[in-house]
């Protein structure tokens, strides 16, 4: 529980943190950048609140504390799945420009495959056990909604004044 602990007060710092000292990637406004963050965190968090209350039956918690961790794997998609789009675009230097052109499918590209990881995990579920665990549709739509709220969320006037406001100036 402390690590789950020291993780999301260390994933909300890092936000902040990323934001106001200016090393955001060149195509995140400050306010995507901290809702992302900010989401990720929660989404984890509850996985894991939900596995600490369901600890005595081991077939949800253990299943809720693997969700937990795929909930986190959306940064990862989003540094990892560039790397292989590089290389067809002409390297380093072209791709940047593609990318921040294509900044909309690359997110449903990371959307797709954050679904198709849960998809992956429901299947072996399926062939270990005979059965879809319930626990897989929470997670799946947890994937989606976390994709729906960062882009509807991001854009309020609000969040964007608010993560300005951390930002240096000129950002």
């Amino acid at each position: 529980m402390l690590l789950a602990a020291f993780v999301v007060i260390s994933g909300l710092m890092t936000s902040y943190h990323t934001i106001a000292i200016g090393r955001l990637p060149p195509f995140f406004t400050p306010g995507y950048f901290l809702t992302l963050g900010v989401l990720n965190i929660v989404m984890f968090a509850g996985f894991v609140s939900a596995a600490i209350v369901t600890r005595k039956t081991t077939s949800w918690h253990r299943r809720l504390m693997l969700a937990s961790l795929i909930m986190l794997f959306e940064p990862v998609l989003g540094r990892v799945l560039p790397f292989f789009i590089i290389p067809f675009v002409g390297g380093p230097e072209a791709a940047m420009p593609v990318l921040m052109e294509n900044r909309d499918a690359l997110e449903l590209l990371r959307l797709v495959v954050h679904s198709g990881i849960v998809g992956v995990v429901m299947l072996g579920d399926r062939l270990a056990t005979g059965r879809f665990h319930p626990v897989w549709g929470y997670v799946l739509v947890a994937v989606i909604a976390l994709y729906g709220l960062v882009n509807t969320v991001s854009g309020l006037p609000m969040v964007a004044e608010f993560a300005g406001g951390i930002a240096p100036a000129g950002q």
